[in-house]
């Protein structure tokens, strides 16, 4: 019950200070159409770039590269917490 009243307390704040901000519109370029002629505009440039390099290669290697970042922060997670379940007597570096 104390806790109910806190939230509501937190929320009315909350909504009084979102009350006391102007209000704006979103601006034409960051609507949803812009973003994706933006999208398709970057995707152009790339197919024309396309006989100068190899972007197929490129975002294999780049994949490649991300996944192998992503399994390094697991392995190094994993090492992580098994020095915790060694009392700390473990190294984490």
């Amino acid at each position: 019950m104390i806790v109910e009243k806190f939230v509501g307390v937190v929320l009315d704040v909350l909504a009084w200070v979102l009350d006391t901000l102007p209000t704006f519109t979103v601006p034409e370029e960051m609507s949803p159409a812009a973003m994706v002629s933006g999208v398709s505009f970057f995707a152009g440039a790339l197919g024309q770039v396309e006989p100068y390099i190899n972007v197929s290669v490129l975002l294999v290697c780049s994949v490649a590269v991300l996944g192998a970042l992503v399994v390094a922060l697991a392995v190094k997670g994993g090492r992580m917490l098994l020095s915790l379940a060694t009392g700390g007597g473990g190294s984490a570096a």
